[in-house]
């Protein structure tokens, strides 16, 4: 989230574990979706998947958004 959003801007964080995550296993964390709420922040719903998309930890963010948004292209 700090590399999206940037430090210090993450206000609230909670992720519940729905599977195990081994050593070796190859993890991609995804932003599912965006929601602007009061001036500045935004709800997030985040994922964090294994290998063929298994969903093994779920959970949600606030973050104070900022002008531009970090993506993975940047």
């Amino acid at each position: 989230l700090t590399t999206w959003f940037g430090e210090g801007r993450v206000l609230r964080f909670a992720v519940r574990f729905q599977a195990p995550v081994w050593p070796g296993d190859a993890l991609v964390a995804a932003c599912q979706g965006l929601t602007e709420t009061e001036a500045g922040t935004a709800e997030l719903d985040l994922t964090l998947s294994r290998g063929a998309g298994d969903v093994v930890l779920s959970g949600t963010a606030r973050v104070r958004l900022e002008a531009r948004i970090r993506t993975d292209r940047d």
